[in-house]
């Protein structure tokens, strides 16, 4: 591809490695499921940890169960997420 009579591929190494814009935007759909996945994990290792630290008091407690909750809905939410995207690039016939 030329920009302004410039092969960007000599450019700017990286434009090489997507092939399309359907490419490059399955690149990010998964980098951002990775990173979004990879942030409700560790927040539910941080509520775990509130959880066995909280001593028996009733507002940690209830903290850290809300933040539990609250992972585990986000871990679902991007596995949804994820799931219809795939289902509509395959319905469009869009390689992911």
């Amino acid at each position: 591809m030329l920009v302004a009579q410039v092969d960007i591929k000599k450019v700017f190494a990286p434009a090489g490695l997507f092939n399309s814009i359907a490419d490059l935007a399955g690149f990010i759909v998964k980098f951002i499921a990775i990173a979004a996945g990879l942030f409700a994990f560790i927040t539910f290792i941080y509520a775990a940890y509130l959880y066995v630290s909280s001593q028996g008091k009733p507002e940690q407690l209830d903290k850290a169960h809300k933040a539990v909750i609250q992972s585990l809905m986000g871990l679902i939410i991007i596995g949804v997420a994820y799931f219809v995207i795939q289902m509509l690039a395959n319905f469009l016939g869009i390689p992911f």
